[in-house]
């Protein structure tokens, strides 16, 4: 987060916050797992879990709890009130969590989408796939268009975008790959 603060999600059903080696908060309120947490700019906290809910916490208190329609694997914020969500279904869902709504959507894989991250940048949403792609998706309006589709060997479970706007994908064939839109750096 902002402030420093980093946060976990378990199998213990809840979410911590740490700072530092100490823990600061810890909420609970969901049903199975947290597979999935991002700090959002105003602060609040969203929770991704295996009971198919996102839980949007402030100060220690879950402020409302939204139906994913699925097991969430992934989360990040997208500016403002704006999250994105993905899980077992191949799904990459926006949310406006203020309002408490789901405002896109759009099947980007057949199976699990374990990771997703935004370019500052450019305002685009990568998603890993368990199959090894990696999907860029621009938000536009109500909707989320595929930008590019780039394809890996491994799982994809973590996504980064770096400074200089390349994106880092840690993959499960043990791999860290840099996709880059520079050519110099291509």
């Amino acid at each position: 987060l902002s402030d420093g603060r980093l946060l976990s999600g378990g199998w213990d059903k809840t979410v911590r916050a740490w700072q530092g080696d100490a823990q600061v908060a810890m909420m609970a309120g969901h049903e199975i797992a947290v597979n999935a947490v991002a700090g959002l700019e105003s602060g609040d906290i969203a929770s991704g879990s295996g009971d198919q809910t996102i839980g949007i916490w402030r100060d220690g208190k879950k402020l409302r709890s939204l139906a994913a329609k699925n097991v969430v694997r992934a989360l990040c914020s997208c500016g403002g009130a704006l999250l994105a969500s993905a899980g077992n279904d191949g799904v990459v869902r926006i949310w406006d969590t203020e309002a408490g709504k789901q405002l896109a959507e759009r099947t980007v894989a057949g199976s699990y989408v374990l990771s997703l991250a935004r370019c500052a940048e450019t305002g685009e949403v990568a998603a890993g796939t368990a199959s090894g792609q990696v999907l860029i998706l621009a938000m536009e309006g109500t909707s989320l268009r595929e930008v590019e589709r780039l394809q890996h060997c491994g799982e994809v479970y973590g996504l980064a975008f770096l400074a200089n706007g390349d994106l880092a994908a840690a993959c499960g064939d043990s791999s860290c790959v840099i996709w880059s839109r520079s050519g110099p750096r291509a």
